[in-house]
């Protein structure tokens, strides 16, 4: 993400790096949309790591995460289907925690607990985007620091 611009510019970017790429390579590599995002806990605002997932429709919340920054949780039963399986009753968490969009308005969300999201990604070279963005300073297309993923947002 650049500067906080949000997924709607991100895709416009993607759609223009897709272009110029070779379509084999396009259909195999994935963007994945990493952003340092803003909380609210109590008067204080802090940040997490999100990877915003165009594939998914709902939200995962890092459980250490959770506990680190005192998030409310609450224990849920949930079903799980599979095709050609049979529907299964897991025992979980769900945890609440609100989000500050770029605009500074608050969203309360919730997702469920999951011990490990997925192992944090290397550095993705955004300079290859540099061109898109002549108006943005050169630092920010240096790479994120390597981290834990707190939280998946599901964007299907």
């Amino acid at each position: 993400m650049v500067c906080g611009s949000g997924n709607v510019y991100c895709a416009a970017a993607r759609t223009k790096i897709a272009a110029v790429k070779e379509s084999s390579q396009a259909d195999e590599e994935t963007l994945m949309l990493l952003e340092d995002t803003k909380f609210q806990f109590g008067s204080k605002s802090r940040s997490c790591r999100n990877l915003w997932d165009n594939g998914s429709n709902r939200i995962l919340i890092n459980n250490a995460f959770a506990r680190e920054n005192k998030l409310i949780s609450t224990k849920v039963s949930y079903k799980i289907a599979v095709v050609g399986g049979k529907e299964v009753v897991e025992e979980g968490v769900v945890h609440e925690i609100e989000l500050v969009d770029n605009c500074g308005t608050v969203h309360k969300v919730w997702g469920f607990g999951i011990n490990l999201i997925m192992e944090p990604p290397d550095s993705v070279d955004a300079k290859v985007v540099r061109n898109l963005f002549p108006h943005v300073p050169d630092n920010i297309f240096d790479p994120l620091p390597k981290k834990r993923i707190d939280m998946l947002i599901g964007l299907n």
